[in-house]
């Protein structure tokens, strides 16, 4: 007689769901009864940015609750620095390829020392003593006006020849029997040795005007070079050696006085100036000079460097209005020997 088998009883399922289903229903009465509450962030605190979708979340984050126990809030996160796109935004960001703006670099600077600024208006510095007038054929110096007593005399003086007004200039001092004073350009004398031929011809005195007519600051090689390469042409084209130096626009400390000093030469300047260099009419000029001389001046007057024919018409008033005055014209040499004596002194430049 065969046995019955015995079978093990089927575990029943049904109450695990029974409080599975519980659960459930009591978590969704917590929450709508807040007896379970989600802590919110505190009021005015600054707010993060959603998470990126891509970014795995934390455990913390994931974490349930347990049942009947409020959950305390997790410690707030390091905040995220802001995208470049949000600097850019508000921030002006100069790109490395740019120089940042001037107003940038402008920053105050503290001198570590006060600064010594020229006043507006300076304090006249007291005049140094003059030397005593030492006798013409020992006598090296700068010269603008010569002591000649009370006689008469006056020294015409040329400069920037020779020049293709000069012949006209020699025209008008031959017609009154005035000597004068021409100092040359090296390269004017250059291009116009029979000019200069025909003004030493006719007995004027010639002087060193440089080779150039460079007036900024140079060496004293350069200075050298300037002075003589001209006394070279000089004496190639006229037989004659001169003494007689002016430097261009009557500058003294640039190196070229500094230097003709040193070798000897009379540094001469003017006492009375024409300005026919300027576009003046010719009736201008002449007074200019006969306005400002008196016994023992040197006239600055200009044969060279432009068109010269207001200076040539101005010349024919000039001459005889001083000769009516009783003045006699000679060369500066002659006007030196005429007493013996001069005036060191340098106009101001």
């Amino acid at each position: 007689m065969a046995r019955k088998r015995k079978t093990k009883p089927q575990p029943s399922y049904k109450p695990w769901l029974a409080l599975l289903l519980a659960a459930v229903l009591v978590m969704q009465f917590g929450y709508l009864s807040g007896a379970i509450r989600v802590p919110q962030p505190a009021s005015g605190a600054a707010t993060r940015p959603a998470q990126s979708p891509t970014v795995a979340a934390t455990p913390a984050a994931t974490a349930q609750p347990m049942f009947g126990v409020e959950p305390k809030p997790n410690p707030s996160p390091p905040l995220q620095k802001p995208s470049s796109r949000a600097l850019e935004e508000t921030v002006l960001i100069t790109p490395p390829s740019q120089d940042p703006p001037p107003e940038a670099l402008e920053q105050p600077v503290q001198p570590s020392a006060p600064i010594n600024r020229p006043t507006p208006n300076p304090q006249p510095q007291p005049l140094t003593e003059k030397k005593p007038p030492q006798p013409y054929s020992s006598h090296t110096g700068v010269v603008r006006r010569i002591l000649v007593g009370e006689e008469k005399l006056v020294a015409l003086t040329f400069d920037d020849g020779p020049w293709p007004d000069t012949p006209a200039v020699l025209e008008v001092l031959r017609q009154y029997g005035a000597k004068a004073t021409f100092f040359w350009v090296g390269l004017h004398l250059q291009k116009r040795p029979e000019i200069a031929q025909q003004v030493v011809a006719e007995g004027h005195a010639i002087g060193n005007h440089t080779w150039s007519h460079r007036n900024t600051p140079m060496t004293p090689e350069e200075a050298g070079e300037e002075i003589e390469r001209t006394a070279a042409l000089i004496r190639h084209t006229t037989g004659l050696s001169t003494s007689l130096f002016r430097p261009p626009g009557g500058r003294l400390h640039n190196g070229l006085a500094d230097y003709a000093l040193q070798q000897g030469y009379t540094v001469v300047q003017w006492s009375v100036l024409s300005k026919d260099t300027e576009p003046l009419e010719a009736l201008t000029i002449a007074d200019n000079v006969l306005q400002g001389v008196q016994p023992g001046s040197i006239v600055l007057l200009h044969d060279g460097g432009g068109d010269r024919s207001k200076t040539v018409e101005a010349l024919r008033i000039i001459l005889p209005a001083l000769q009516a005055q009783g003045y006699r014209f000679v060369t500066v040499p002659e006007l030196l020997e005429s007493n013996q004596a001069a005036i060191p002194k340098a106009p101001s430049n």
